[in-house]
């Protein structure tokens, strides 16, 4: 779809007859055109053990527009937080959703945004403050958040999901150096959490009515956890796949040994040669032009097609398959 129709969407805004679209927008998508595709560019693995060999292609590493980067960078933070951020203590989801009329100012306004996270987390403080038995005046708690900025419709809906500890951390006996201990809520249940609705609407209504101007930085000292250690070194793609998925991308499919790689290929006039020798397509899918208004697409005829007429004759080489020879989608050397 996308190699089809956005150049005709791009000249719609061009002309303005679409909204403007973000500056990142387009070399987004540009970007996941050449995802997966061998003609840009793969890696080539080959089994230490029988000696088959595969072509990998290069993905596109987008943020937004392509599927299976995203899912890639979700499973990263997924494993982060599971592994290095989220301690074995109860959690509980707590979801932000604000009126409509209130939506497109968090849209445009980050720093808006930020204001009425921290709105949240206070009011979700406080309430686990009055839950747990005896908890300390410095006793905080522990979240991590993300801002959804579409709802199931792929309409402009931004709301918050909070992952929120169902307890606070406070200092053993209260002295400065001691280890956290986590002290759990007692007694809060649905009815409780849907009783602090109204202090939300009217603390967000405040903060909207007061955001003319920019509200500051939203990571501003106040906030209500610190910030943890560094990351660390980026997880392979390959880990990702076999821990979430139970797919070993680097299994060999015929002996199911291990397999390695041998080379990146990007420069044209190796990766051309190679593919052509294969067999695989060495030029990429192309990119259908703009089309003009759809009046005129109804005067054109278009070449009739074998599908049209019941006929089941091959329709030729399709452009868009990048498949490898084969069924299990390798090559020997």
């Amino acid at each position: 779809m996308v190699q089809h129709h956005l150049e005709t969407y791009l000249a719609m805004v061009d002309e303005g007859e679409v909204n403007h679209l973000p500056p990142w927008a387009e070399p987004e998508f540009r970007r996941y055109l050449t995802c997966g595709i061998l003609a840009f560019g793969f890696a080539r693995a080959r089994c230490t053990e029988c000696g088959q060999e595969r072509l990998v292609a290069f993905s596109c590493k987008g943020r937004c527009v392509c599927p299976s980067c995203t899912n890639r960078r979700m499973v990263e933070v997924a494993a982060h937080l599971s592994d290095s951020v989220v301690p074995a203590v109860p959690i509980r989801q707590w979801v932000l959703s604000v009126p409509k009329r209130v939506r497109p100012h968090l849209l445009r306004n980050s720093d808006l945004a930020g204001a009425v996270l921290r709105i949240l987390l206070r009011v979700i403080r406080n309430e686990l403050r009055d839950s747990v038995r005896g908890a300390a005046s410095d006793a905080r708690l522990g979240a991590v958040s993300f801002l959804h900025r579409f709802g199931s419709g792929l309409n402009p809906h931004p709301h918050f999901h909070v992952a929120v500890t169902d307890g606070l951390f406070a200092r053993e006996h209260g002295e400065e150096g001691a280890p956290l201990q986590f002290h759990s809520a007692v007694g809060l249940d649905a009815e409780r959490a849907r009783a602090l609705t109204p202090i939300l609407q009217r603390r967000d209504a405040e903060e909207v009515a007061s955001s003319s101007e920019p509200a500051g930085d939203a990571t501003a000292p106040g906030s209500v956890c610190d910030r943890g250690p560094d990351r660390g070194p980026r997880r392979r793609w390959a880990q990702l796949l076999a821990r979430v998925y139970e797919i070993d991308p680097l299994r060999c499919p015929a002996c199911h040994g291990q397999m390695r790689i041998l080379a990146f290929l990007t420069d044209p006039a190796v990766v051309r040669p190679l593919l052509r020798h294969l067999r695989i397509p060495e030029h990429p899918p192309p990119i259908s032009p703009a089309r003009g208004a759809p009046q005129t697409e109804l005067i054109a005829v278009d070449p009739p097609s074998p599908w049209d007429q019941g006929s089941h004759a091959a329709a030729g080489p399709d452009p868009f398959d990048q498949s490898l020879p084969g069924d299990d989608g390798t090559w020997s050397a």
